[in-house]
């Protein structure tokens, strides 16, 4: 860690960080002290101190579970990246394609990159310099020049660069390839600066060195999530035998791109191996437990947090035990809910523990949307607001609009959002889109995206995940979707009650949602797939007394109306059949729109897509679960030209091509509400909510309605 004597300042302010004396300078300057012992500004991997990094550090100092929402630098494809050993230059996308980490030349002699990858689509600006080379990237993309990196924002012609000579000399090595490096790098003028459009690019991560050469240049690379992979370091500094960190990744293959790459080149640049003990091919530092061994139930690890990676991450999480443990979840949005719960009722259990999770906002019902769910609703909450308590503790909101250099006037904080960020978002996206609203404010839209049926803001307009409250008892009613009959993945069933809620008004509420899966063992013996499937539907409609009429079944296409064939000979043909390809029906879309559907729609999967759409946003829906709200607002729609103009679904095998996952609940449920809509006559009320004034005038007639008496055979009598 360098001489004695710093040592021991050190370990005076990690242990003034890790107690917090009441006669210190208070948790956060030890942090900070700490932060510049070990990456100031001589480090080879210097970490800026800057406002938004203060509100992190005040608010992980002051809360155990913290969420931080918040806004985003990188090169065209076609950038060609210098191999230093063959003289090869591959482009940056075809090293991306090829799963390639290359290696690069950095002003320390070959170095081992990362795999590329592609990071975003932006604005790109081409900068040729007099020497007869260009490069393309973003406008906050940084180059080295005599005075330091810079963004290319602030370049203009006849700036200095340090510019090299992209030619290879052969039977150059060792110590020569380093003399190389600086032989060949001297100050290079630019000649001009051109925007070229809004392309796709892409970003490399060079651990230690942090630069590369490529196309006569020298760039730096970039990454996000700094402050966090720097808090990670410093907790587990200050105890290192007593606590245990997680980071999370998507996966580990990608674990480079994300906080796990930036903890590992923090930790390499403070000279900490005899702390611990950096194994690449496990993604752990494990912790020195004095006597020279290294053990990894203290450290850091890095975890995968996808879907198809969630037994094994999950197994890591429950079984991890230690004095002070974290869970850092990076890019939580994008992760399985699985790895929350795991935090906040497994981990939890440890004698300190504390949640981070970081992510752009995406969705209310993802895993980052609900642990960042405001305490009084995400209705109870603005885009201006800075931060705000959830359930757990509290959630920051690093708005773009807001970010230090669009208040200041000045671009003097380099690494986060700036006037250029915001320039581009503007013209690329318009104020006013969805790619807007998440990129720059990290907040969703007022109105969503154009070509979607379905946003956050319907949902949060209509509570769709409050449950209802009860004006009078509701009935029972169940649909299902045999997904695998028509391009889907799988056979989904929901319960639901419907009625009327304590304002009037028709109410569809979701209580229960489940999949029905093939008994290979049955079907090795005989029993074919559908005859199995409809047998436990039929058990579920009988466990939750449930009549067979106040059920609905998707009955497309030939599999299908096979499937309700068999279902009808083992239970009933009492059953509602929902056929999503049929014409439009003749109804009216809803109390404040007197067109028709037939007129409205292509067709009848349009329909119910729509008019689902409509009772969401008139809080007719309750209890939605989150899986499902991610289904509906996934799939897009077009206008198609006819005798009129009418709205068209993409198809279930589009959307799934597109996404990666079929809208089966989400299917289900809008069976339901056809069910709904069919057997009760449900119809979508007023559109803000609220049911509309009845236009009768007798008050006997009102009282009579009020008082209707209840059938429980209605609704619970066995089948």
């Amino acid at each position: 860690m360098g001489s004695s004597e710093q040592a021991t300042d050190l370990e005076v302010e990690l242990a003034a960080f890790l107690h917090n004396p009441p006669e210190g300078l208070g948790k956060s300057e030890h942090f900070w002290n700490i932060v510049s012992m070990l990456w100031g500004p001589k480090s080879t991997k210097p970490f800026l101190r800057h406002p938004w990094a203060e509100r992190m550090c005040a608010s992980a100092c002051e809360n155990n579970y913290v969420a931080v929402s918040g806004c985003g630098s990188c090169v065209t494809g076609h950038t060609r990246i210098l191999n230093p050993i063959t003289g090869e230059q591959p482009t940056i996308q075809e090293l991306c394609e090829t799963n390639t980490a290359p290696i690069v030349m950095t002003m320390k002699g070959p170095a081992r990159a990362g795999v590329p990858f592609l990071k975003g689509r932006e604005d790109l600006y081409r900068v040729t310099l007099r020497n007869g080379t260009s490069f393309e990237s973003t406008a906050s993309h940084r180059v080295l020049t005599p005075r330091g990196y810079v963004h290319v924002s602030d370049l203009r012609p006849d700036s200095l660069l340090l510019g090299y000579e992209p030619r290879h000399r052969q039977s150059i090595s060792g110590n020569d390839l380093l003399n190389r490096a600086r032989d060949l790098v001297s100050p290079v003028a630019v000649s001009s600066i051109t925007r070229t459009g809004c392309k796709y690019f892409y970003d490399i991560q060079v651990p230690i060195h942090h630069h590369y050469f490529a196309e006569g240049s020298i760039h730096h690379n970039s990454g996000k999530t700094d402050f966090f992979a720097v808090w990670a370091i410093v907790n587990w500094l200050a105890a290192p035998k007593d606590t245990l960190v997680f980071c999370t990744s998507t996966s580990l293959k990608e674990s480079g791109k994300r906080i796990w790459g930036s903890v590992k080149a923090y930790y390499t640049s403070a000279g900490l191996e005899g702390v611990g003990k950096l194994v690449e091919s496990l993604h752990i530092i494990r912790t020195n437990d004095g006597s020279g061994v290294f053990n990894d139930k203290e450290g850091i690890s890095c975890i995968a947090g996808e879907k198809k990676d969630e037994k094994d991450a999950i197994g890591k999480l429950i079984g991890a035990k230690n004095k002070r443990v974290f869970l850092i979840a990076d890019e939580l949005p994008e992760l399985t809910e699985a790895i929350l719960t795991a935090g906040l009722s497994n981990l939890a259990l440890n004698p300190y523990f504390q949640l981070i999770a970081l992510g752009n906002f995406k969705s209310i019902f993802d895993a980052f949307g609900v642990f960042a769910r405001p305490k009084k609703g995400y209705g109870s909450i603005t885009v201006d607001d800075k931060e705000w308590e959830t359930e757990h503790g509290i959630c920051l909101h690093l708005d773009g609009m807001k970010s230090p250099n669009i208040t200041e006037g000045k671009d003097r904080w380099p690494g986060i959002y700036n006037s250029k960020n915001l320039a581009n978002h503007r013209k690329d996206y318009g104020p006013d889109s969805a790619e807007f609203w998440r990129m720059c404010r990290s907040f969703p839209t007022p109105e969503g995206r154009e070509n979607v049926l379905f946003s956050d803001v319907d949902f949060m307009r209509g509570d769709a995940h409050a449950p209802a409250v009860w004006l009078e008892p509701p009935t029972k009613c169940i649909s299902a979707d045999p997904a695998f009959t028509t391009d889907g993945d799988k056979f989904a069933v929901i319960v639901g009650l419907f009625g009327r809620n304590n304002n009037g008004l028709p109410t569809l509420e979701i209580k229960g949602y489940r999949y029905v899966h093939e008994n290979i063992s049955l079907t090795k013996a005989g029993e074919p797939r559908d005859v199995q499937t409809a047998r436990q539907l039929s058990e579920i409609a009988r466990e939750e007394h449930c009549l067979p009429e106040n059920v609905g079944v998707d009955c497309s296409g030939p599999g299908g109306l096979a499937f309700g064939s068999i279902l009808s000979a083992v239970w009933s043909s009492r059953y509602l059949p929902v056929k999503f390809g049929e014409k439009p029906s003749e109804r009216l879309v809803s109390e404040e729109d007197s067109k028709r559907c037939d007129e409205a729609f292509h067709n009848k999967v349009t329909e119910l897509w729509a008019i689902g759409r409509h009772f969401v946003r008139a809080g007719q829906i309750k209890g939605l679960p989150g899986e499902i709200a991610k289904e509906l607002t996934a799939r897009r729609y077009e206008t198609v030209k006819g005798i009129a103009m009418k709205m068209k679904v993409e198809s279930k095998r589009d959307m799934k091509s597109r996404v990666g996952f079929s809208p089966d609940g989400a299917d289900a449920f809008l069976i339901l509400v056809e069910l709904c809509r069919e057997r009760f006559g449900f119809t979508p009320g007023a559109m803000n909510g609220m049911p509309k004034v009845s236009k009768r005038t007798d008050w006997i007639d009102q009282c009579n309605a009020a008082h209707e008496i209840y059938n429980p055979a209605n609704s619970y009598v066995d089948a």
